[in-house]
């Protein structure tokens, strides 16, 4: 059957889910790197006809099966990806709501009579009385020249029945003074006209500024009632914005803990991954030094009978693992073996206790087999201890070296 590799996918958890391995699938798809695979791809997956199954891979006993199928949450999932909560977006929706509605720049009504009220007492006239355009005093003044006209006769008739009937100075100066008398009464009424017309220009000016009062008054009530409402708005605003900010931090703070726990279990896949991938590289390398052994077992033996020795050295030749009838072979060997353990003196960079214990391997022979050659799992324990770190990679360098220096492949 076929299988869509998805983001987070990796080659042995896929083996596990379909009940086959890694080596099966990296065969039967071509794959070089087992450790990379890539989303979108399609893989073919031997053996399998339906859907993933707990059961379709055989169980195994003991510590094997503990080994071999880890208790580990698979990342075949998806990679976590971030997308707004429906309470988020609920919050987000209520704010940009309420910022909408955000009252506009206060416009006062009163703007208008405030400035003509202040133009009219700024430019107002200084006081001034002009008491002939005074009305009041026109109709004072008619009526004393009319009295004064009236006293001159009166004055005049008089002197005129005192003498007969004729005309003298007397009457006319007596007419004069009756007239002059009158006048006088109008110019002693002029300071009170002139008083009461500054009370009135006086009145004016503040009877403007006491309506000015007033609209100012009846503004800043208006400008109170505006600042409430802006005030009502910038609160419910700090709220609905606060309530945003605590659940979108809480939601993406919960993305990230998917997040990292998707990431813990890839990793931990991959830990398994490459522990199946080093134990299955390590039994196939003893199994191929087994089969080794086995043949130059056989080897021996068969030059060892051609060779017609007794049976009984034959016997002890092939219960030594070296041919009675190739000592010049095994001493050749032996000569080597001793070539090689000398070149000991190519570690002497070795410092860390797990190098040591190594280097003291070399040294004492326990590091090659009957053979003569370095031992597959010796060369094991080096490539182990570089992997956990208690060898540098300088050491280790120094090691792949000496081992090639000795003809063993690496």
């Amino acid at each position: 059957m076929k299988y869509t590799i998805k983001e987070g996918d990796t080659l042995s958890g896929i083996a596990k889910e379909y009940g086959t391995t890694v080596e099966a699938l990296a065969s039967a798809n071509g794959i070089a790197n087992p450790n990379l695979i890539y989303a979108g791809n399609t893989l073919e997956i031997p053996g399998a006809s339906g859907a993933p199954s707990a059961a379709s891979t055989p169980a195994k006993s003991g510590a094997s099966a503990a080994k071999n199928t880890p208790a580990a949450k698979s990342t075949s999932s998806s990679k976590p990806s971030y997308s707004e909560s429906r309470e988020v977006t609920a919050a987000a929706g209520a704010l940009s709501a309420a910022e909408s509605a955000k009252p506009a720049g206060y416009s006062s009504a009163w703007s208008d009579e405030v400035a003509e009220l202040a133009r009219r007492i700024l430019s107002g006239e200084s006081f001034s009385y002009d008491f002939n355009a005074d009305p009041i005093y026109n109709v004072y003044r008619e009526t004393a020249e009319r009295d004064s006209r009236r006293a001159a006769e009166n004055a005049a008739a008089e002197a005129a029945a005192l003498s007969g009937g004729y005309s003298n100075s007397y009457g006319v100066t007596a007419a004069a003074e009756a007239a002059s008398n009158s006048l006088g009464e109008l110019r002693r009424i002029i300071p009170s006209l002139l008083e009461a017309a500054y009370k009135k220009w006086a009145d004016e000016r503040e009877s403007e500024r006491a309506k000015l009062e007033s609209v100012l008054k009846l503004d800043e009530a208006d400008y109170k009632k505006y600042r409430d409402a802006y005030s009502d708005y910038e609160n419910e605003r700090r709220y609905l914005l606060d309530k945003y900010t605590g659940l979108s931090d809480s939601d993406y703070a919960k993305f990230l803990s998917e997040l990292s726990s998707w990431n813990a279990d890839r990793d931990y896949d991959r830990k398994v991954y490459e522990y199946d991938t080093d134990a299955a590289y390590k039994a196939s390398r003893d199994r191929l030094d087994d089969e080794m052994r086995r043949k130059e077992y056989e080897l021996a033996l068969m030059k060892a009978l051609s060779g017609g020795s007794s049976g009984s050295s034959a016997r002890s030749s092939a219960s030594s693992d070296v041919p009675s009838s190739d000592k010049t072979s095994s001493g050749s060997r032996s000569a080597e073996d001793k070539t090689a353990k000398s070149s000991v003196t190519l570690l002497d960079g070795i410092e860390s206790s797990a190098g040591r214990r190594l280097r003291t391997a070399i040294a004492n022979g326990t590091a090659f087999n009957s053979m003569g050659t370095v031992r597959s799992d010796f060369v094991d324990q080096i490539k182990a201890a570089k992997k956990n770190q208690t060898i540098s990679t300088k050491e280790y360098n120094i090691f792949m070296d000496y081992l090639r220096s000795v003809g063993f492949d690496v």
